[in-house]
């Protein structure tokens, strides 16, 4: 009996070593916030870890972190694009990726108006998940550039019978 004991403990310590290379549900993101003014330069960057839940952003939840990050500098900003880079190669493929990396993409836009799905990563590369959401600074509204159309009597030209 403790021949098997002991041959399962030397097992599960050596397993426990390579627990870093096994993939695990993404439970937090970075998100990145870029914004960009109106010559398309990057005014400023702000990041922070993003807790996720069942591996999705929900929409709702998505749509809170755009309206609580739309201003900044007491100027409106709007999302552009959105990208997630997502980490989800498999161990048995990591070889791969060493010698032929631009087989692989884990960089793709996503839709804001969707929920963001994360694929399982492993444990070593948890930390390069992220959400990039670029925001464009807002045009201000120019008043009385609006065309207005005037409609005379002169314009309207109807067909008249003509009586014989």
């Amino acid at each position: 009996m403790d021949l098997d004991t002991d041959w399962i403990d030397d097992f599960n310590n050596e397993e426990k070593q390579y627990n870093p290379f096994y993939p695990k549900e993404v439970t937090n993101v970075r998100i990145v916030f870029l914004y960009i003014n109106e010559k398309n330069e990057l005014v400023y960057s702000k990041k922070f870890i993003y807790p996720v839940k069942n591996e999705i952003i929900s929409n709702d939840k998505l749509m809170h972190l755009l309206k609580k990050n739309i201003v900044y500098n007491n100027r409106s900003f709007y999302p552009t694009y959105l990208f997630r880079y997502n980490m989800d190669i498999r161990p048995e493929n990591i070889n791969r990726f060493i010698h032929e990396p631009q087989r692989f993409t884990f960089f793709k836009q996503v839709n804001y108006m969707r929920e963001i799905p994360w694929e399982k990563t492993i444990d070593f590369f948890q930390p390069l998940n992220r959400l990039y959401i670029f925001m464009k600074n807002r045009s201000p509204i120019q008043r009385g550039s609006t065309k207005k159309i005037y409609i005379s009597k002169k314009s309207r030209k109807k067909t008249r019978r003509k009586y014989i």
